[in-house]
This record gives C-alpha cells, structure tokens and sequence, in this order.
C-alpha cells in the first residue's frame, strides 16, 4: 500500500485527477475508433477526398472561431460546466452520424463536434493543470497525453477490424455508448477547479477579439510556432485515413496498426518526457519535438514501404508526445492561472482560423500530386516552424 500511495503521490493521482484520467481513457478510447471509420463511412454515403476536406474545415472553423468566445466561458462559469456542454454537443453529433442518409449529414455532425470541442479546448487541460500542484504540473501534462496514447494500444487496431468486419456505422454505436458513460463518469467523479468565478461579460469577449488581433508582444513566437505548426499538421490530419486507403489500398485494419504503433510510441515516452521537462529546458523539449516532425514528414514523403511506415510511426509517436507536452506545459507556465482559458482560447483560435483551409487544400493536394506531394509540403511548413521556434523563450511559472 506504501508503494501505491507513494506512485499515486508522484503522479498526483489524487482528487480530481482520477475522474478526469478514467472519463478520458473511457472518452478517447471511443474517438480512436471513430477516427479509423468515419472518412470511409462517410465515402460510403457518397462522400469525395475534396468533400472531406471541406468539411474537415467547417469544423476547424466552429472549434477555432468559436474559442473566442468559450475561453471567457471557461474563465467565468468555470471549467467543469464548459466541459458538461461539451459531452452534450458531442453526444448529439453522434447521434446525428448514426442516422446519417447521405454525406451532407456530415456537415451537421462536424458543425455539432466544432461547437464541442471549442468548448473543450480552453477548459480540459486548465482543469487538469488546476488539479495538481505547481511543481507536478509537467507530470500532469504527460498524463493528459497519455489519456489519447493508451487507448491507441487498443482501440484503432480494434476500430480498424470492427469497421472491416461490421461496417461504420456498427461502430458509432458502440462510440456513441462509451461517450455516455464517459460523460457519466466526468459528471459524478470531478469537481470545479477555477478558484475565482465572475461573471460572462460581452465586453470581455469584445477584448479577447481585440487580443486575438493583436496578441501580447510576448507571446508572438509562440503564436507563429503554434500556427505554423497547426497548419503543417491539419494539411495532412484530417484526410490520412483515406490517403492510405486510396493511395495504397490498405485495410481499416492494417491502417489501425499503423496508427497503433503510433500510440503506443507515444504512451512509453509520455511519462519520461514530462520528468525530463520538468528538469530541463522546455523551449528545447518545443525545438526538439519540431525537428523530428520534419524528420517524419519528410520520410512519408520519401517511402511507399508498409515496414519503413510502421518505424516512422513509431518515430511520430514520440514526436507527438514531446510536442503535445511540451506545448500544454509552455501554456501553462507562460499564463496566469485567471487567464489560461482567455488566452488558451485565443491561441486555440487564431492557430485555428489560419489552419481552416488546411484540410481542403490537403484533399486538392492528393489529387494533384499524391501523398508524398502531402507530406513533402507539410514537412517544409513544421521546416519553417521550427526557424520560427528560435525566438521562443523560456517560460517559468
């Protein structure tokens, strides 16, 4: 018992971090699968490469724009009540794609998954970061990627051969079930974190738009990092599942394998990542986590061999656990507490608004010049990322 109480300690796995970690291992579990089976879902429907890139874009226009207003939300009503809005939004466009007819259903779907997650952003991580002390708050960082990375052991691999075997929308069902009870545990098992409340005020929202234009001095490196990033990553992103399959006639499964090789990279290096920016520099951890994104980019855009794509997955599965880390933690510590929905908001939103013909221009990309064309121009945007990452500075709580 000493030794769980003393492991519990030292991840800060104590009040409300064992509701927020369970209802996210349960809720990502379920997006895992989802992932794998909703692009060759909605093809099925009679859907298009283009037509989901466009609407892959509508919702990266309702989550970013929307953040505008949901971060003064998330700062004024609380962290706890924006995510209950969250799990209703994103219940209802589940609902929606279950009864889907035709593609245009879809739209609807991403409208209603836009609106929640542009409630989740500026409210989830502050939660989780409120929840630990100051000094474990890099731990607690690792702990929200590995929120997303341990279901990936399972859960695409899982997705990939339920949507071969019964097909997509046998697979919402079951999606649909996991995030009720995850929205179920969530509600029951946590407790508000935001110490000082006030009031929703427009005039507030009016002043984030104005700080939205014209962000703080002292944040405009990160902001151009964090865009450019975005940019680089949603070109990509929001139409890979159907890249491999068009591209080079993979299985849902053999595409859930990928992706789990993925996750499980991810998984093991999230905890050591986290101690290791705890004690050193987190501006190196952002560098470091942009270089090998060119690293993985580029080999996509150099290799057809499902042998070098698994060992560049593994590589990308570290990439993505160093730079989710290090930039949640970068977030944190750079932002006062009473601010990190507001600006967590505004970051979220301006990557966002930059990065909403991104998916598209991907989806007319592949028609064009194929996936490694994809890749090539993504690896030379997180290039230009990167260059941008010199000017960054240390951020110290």
């Amino acid at each position: 018992m000493d030794y769980i109480n003393k492991l519990r300690d030292s991840l800060s796995f104590r009040g409300n971090v064992p509701g927020l970690f369970i209802s996210g291992i349960i809720e990502c579990s379920a997006w895992h699968m989802y992932d794998i089976v909703w692009q060759p879902y909605m093809l099925s429907l009679g859907g298009s490469v283009p037509l989901i890139g466009l609407i892959m874009s509508i919702w990266t226009a309702f989550n970013s724009l929307l953040q505008l207003v949901t971060g003064e939300l998330a700062d004024s009503r609380g962290r706890k009540n924006s995510m209950n809005y969250y799990y209703f939004f994103t219940i209802t466009g589940l609902v929606v794609a279950i009864v889907a007819r035709n593609w245009m259903y879809f739209i609807v779907v991403n409208i209603f998954f836009g609106i929640a997650d542009s409630l989740e952003g500026p409210a989830f991580s502050p939660m989780f970061a409120e929840s630990v002390p100051p000094e474990k708050m890099a731990v607690a960082m690792s702990m929200i990627i590995m929120l997303w990375s341990i279901p990936g052991f399972y859960a695409k691999a899982l997705g990939g051969y339920l949507g071969d075997r019964l097909g997509g929308q046998q697979v919402m069902y079951i999606v649909l079930a996991m995030v009720v009870v995850s929205a179920l545990w969530f509600y029951f098992s946590t407790e508000e974190t935001l110490t000082e409340k006030k009031p929703f005020r427009l005039s507030a929202v009016l002043r984030n738009i104005k700080g939205f234009a014209k962000p703080e001095g002292r944040l405009l490196p990160f902001y151009l990092v964090s865009i450019l990033d975005r940019f680089g990553w949603q070109i990509n992103a929001g139409i890979l599942v159907t890249m491999f399959t068009q591209e080079y006639g993979f299985s849902l499964t053999e595409i859930g394998i990928l992706m789990t090789v993925e996750m499980v990279a991810m998984t093991l290096a999230s905890i050591p990542i986290g101690k290791a920016l705890d004690r050193y520099s987190n501006r190196n951890g952002v560098m470091a986590a942009l270089v090998l994104n060119v690293i993985v980019f580029g080999g996509y855009s150099l290799t057809s061999s499902y042998v070098a794509l698994i060992a560049l997955q593994l590589v990308k599965g570290v990439t993505v656990g160093l730079w989710d880390t290090s930039i949640m933690l970068y977030q944190n510590k750079i932002v006062p507490e009473r601010e990190r929905g507001k600006t967590f908001g505004n970051i979220n939103g301006i990557k966002g608004l930059v990065a909403i013909p991104a998916p598209f221009i991907g989806a007319i990309l592949f028609g064009y010049i194929g996936f490694k064309g994809v890749f090539a121009t993504s690896a030379f945007i997180v290039g230009l990322a990167l260059l941008a990452s010199t000017r960054l500075v240390e951020p110290k709580l």
